[in-house]
């Protein structure tokens, strides 16, 4: 059971943020977007936050906030002659209560001017909260490197300052990180293209919503917005392959934010036509039977570790129990003369077996050996967690059904040295290798997280579908 199976999500909800926030069990959500009304600057019908609500809001955030949960909280401040400094008592708060200070941005938008003797313009902060350590980090990464991939040599320091003996040879990244400052443009076009929205005083850009979300959360994680104003966290977690849950007090704006969702399940639609309409043969039955089967399954491994943050694979992906892992018909696609190549790792190389046999294929050797080595590009062995050896490589099973396919190359090698990727990305030369060992086949890869010219895929991280409804299709 998944941790918002017992909420009513995908939902918005006219209610106090507080009363809202009371109604979810702890620990149920990964990540809050939000941005709530401050000081004087808006008048939102009588509807502000002050000192009182603002620590009832943040006692229950932390409460619903799963470990290594992310709370990004938007503000600015008042100005009339200062600054108020409401935005930095508020993170103070938060750290008063236990959250993290994980990060700190100035989010700006375009047209600000001079005031007085103030810098005055559409500046915010956006406060990233996280409790304990996140559970998920994937920074923007939007600028050109002039030097992508040329080797630098870093030399880490001690903490008196003197260099370490061994520096270290990374690549320069093709593209560099998103800076702590983001620009977004206001107004029509910019804020949203959404005319009616504006009925809503302050309306968050929706680029601004959509960077914060991809941030600090996976597509399915659920995203809460407890001062939903006009809708764009709901919005474009949507739009960007989250579930979403809200809360706002003021009707008409909840009216408004129903609107707007209302709309994005529509564009959704839209876009979800438009990319099947481009990929048909992922989702359809096969018209013929695939010579080559390639398949990652996602084997239900837990740690034993009472630290197991980072360490279970539910933490990036849906595993599958064994049983149903056997049950899977994949023997109704697979010709009846064909191969099977499957990844697995040495605490489940007995059962994988089992998996090959109920699939209806034969085991015959190890086809690869993925060998694994650092992201730095030095060559360095990767060092994986285990609790006998330190694991650092990873097996690709080779079965056969019937008289199994000819090799078309005798060049094809078992060892494959390449560096660790995502969580269980498998290496694409991998796939290169089966092409050259069995030539021009049928191909099909089976849980796959990406297409590649020349296979067809299935797999719930490509199009959400659950495969054992597409392989019994």
């Amino acid at each position: 059971m998944g941790y918002h199976d017992k909420l009513e999500i995908d939902q918005i909800h006219c209610s106090n943020a507080v009363a809202g926030l009371r109604t979810l069990p702890d620990g149920c959500i990964p990540l809050t977007v939000t941005s709530p009304p401050y000081d004087g600057l808006r008048d939102y019908e009588g509807h502000k936050l002050g000192h009182e609500m603002f620590e009832q809001v943040a006692r229950e955030l932390w409460r619903v906030t799963m470990p290594g949960g992310v709370v990004a909280w938007v503000v600015a401040d008042e100005i009339k002659g200062g600054h108020s400094g409401t935005s930095f008592r508020q993170a103070l708060h938060f750290q008063e209560i236990g959250f993290r200070l994980h990060d700190i941005l100035i989010m700006t938008r375009t047209g600000g001017r001079w005031s007085g003797v103030n810098h005055y313009g559409k500046v915010e902060y956006a406060f990233v909260l996280s409790k304990g350590r996140p559970r998920f980090v994937d920074l923007i990464r939007d600028k050109p490197n002039k030097h992508a991939g040329v080797l630098r040599q870093y030399r880490a320091r001690r903490a008196d300052g003197r260099p370490r003996k061994a520096p270290r040879f990374k690549p320069v990244a093709t593209m560099g990180l998103k800076g702590p400052v983001w620009e977004y443009p206001a107004g029509y076009g910019g804020t949203t293209r959404d005319r009616y929205a504006y009925g809503h005083p302050a309306l968050m850009p929706e680029a601004m919503a959509r960077d914060l979300i991809i941030s600090w959360s996976r597509p399915g994680d659920l995203v809460l917005d407890p001062f939903l104003g006009g809708g764009t966290t709901a919005k474009m977690a949507l739009l960007n392959h989250r579930r979403h849950l809200g809360f706002e007090v003021h009707r008409p704006y909840f009216q408004l934010a129903v609107r707007r969702l209302r709309d994005a399940h529509a564009e959704y639609r839209r876009r979800l036509d438009a990319w099947l309409s481009d990929v048909p043969m992922r989702l359809a039955p096969p018209t013929e039977p695939y010579e080559v089967v390639y398949a990652d399954p996602p084997w239900p491994f837990r740690s034993w570790s009472r630290t197991t943050r980072g360490r279970n694979v539910q933490d990036y992906y849906r595993t599958m129990p064994l049983e149903e892992i056997e049950a899977l018909p994949v023997g109704r696609i697979a010709a009846r003369d064909s191969v099977l190549l499957m990844w697995t790792t040495g605490p489940f190389l007995d059962r994988a077996v089992g998996v090959i046999e109920a699939w209806g294929f034969r085991y015959k050797t190890i086809a690869f050996t993925w060998v694994k080595t650092t992201r730095s590009g030095t060559g360095r062995l990767h060092i994986g967690n285990g609790y006998h050896t330190r694991s650092n490589s990873e097996l690709c099973l080779l079965a056969t059904r019937g008289k199994g396919l000819p090799r078309q190359s005798k060049a094809v090698h078992q060892v494959v040295i390449s560096p660790v990727g995502r969580h269980s990305e498998k290496p694409a030369e991998v796939r290169q290798r089966i092409e050259s060992l069995y030539g021009a086949r049928r191909r099909i890869e089976l849980f796959a997280r990406s297409g590649n010219d020349g296979w067809d895929a299935l797999g719930d991280a490509l199009d959400g579908r659950d495969i054992r409804e597409a392989l019994s299709a």
